[in-house]
């Protein structure tokens, strides 16, 4: 299986990319809000995107541009206590949670995300074929209305259909 790609937004102090590489994940860094935006619109690969924590509005602008532009969970790392909308992360740890519990969450993550995309990927091929089906179904129901309507019109008249019924030329 390849490595889940991770997306890390802020500066790491404490050393979380490092540790993400060494568990054998893929980690994109991006530190600026535009880079992240740009990112996530055209690359759209992260299972993952975590978020350190910065200035209070620019933690909270970060995880709009993610929630705007991504189904990937987000998680928080707290270096402060500023008052944040924490509604907006799936999972949020404070820097002296140890690595092997926020890793584990992590990776149980990385799986939910995985699962998520193959099941929105059949979805939209089912969707298509069912779309295809309709199609077929509708142009048959026409095909079959103006069928319908001309057999109408040829028996309109019962002497016309009479006439049909006995005609001995064939």
């Amino acid at each position: 299986m390849a490595a889940a790609t991770v997306l890390h937004f802020g500066r790491d102090d404490h050393q979380h990319v490092k540790v993400l590489r060494n568990a054998g994940y893929e980690v994109c860094e991006v530190a600026s809000l535009n880079v992240l935006r740009r990112y996530l619109k055209q690359d759209g690969s992260a299972l993952v995107v975590m978020v350190e924590e910065g200035a209070r509005r620019t933690t909270e602008q970060a995880a709009a541009v993610v929630r705007e532009n991504s189904g990937a969970p987000l998680i928080l790392f707290r270096r402060f206590n500023t008052p944040l909308d924490l509604k907006r992360f799936d999972r949020i740890y404070a820097s002296s949670v140890p690595a092997p519990f926020w890793l584990y969450a992590t990776a149980v993550l990385v799986e939910q995300s995985r699962t998520l995309r193959a099941y929105s990927e059949w979805l939209r091929i089912k969707a298509k074929d069912i779309r295809s089906e309709t199609e077929a179904v509708c142009a048959e129901t026409k095909r079959q209305l103006v069928r319908a309507a001309e057999e109408i019109e040829r028996h309109r008249e019962p002497a016309k259909l009479w006439h049909e019924l006995t005609d001995d030329s064939e």
